[in-house]
């Protein structure tokens, strides 16, 4: 995730979710990146289902992509 696309993530974990304060989400997707274990809290399942279904939108629509330009 480039800084750009974590900004992106965390507005929008703000946005839709935003049960974990911003700081908190900043660093659980910081150690995600980093290849770390974030720190489990009470906030680990939503900010990871959010992750993984933001990481899988974007696989869909890279899909999408190269379906149409192939």
């Amino acid at each position: 995730m480039t800084p750009q696309e974590q900004t992106a993530f965390i507005d929008t974990y703000n946005m839709f979710v935003g049960d974990a304060d911003r700081d908190i989400v900043n660093e659980f997707v910081r150690q995600y990146n980093a290849g770390e274990t974030p720190k489990y809290s009470e906030h680990f399942t939503g900010i990871m289902d959010a992750l993984l279904m933001w990481h899988g939108a974007i696989k869909w629509q890279t899909q999408q992509q190269l379906e149409q330009t192939a």
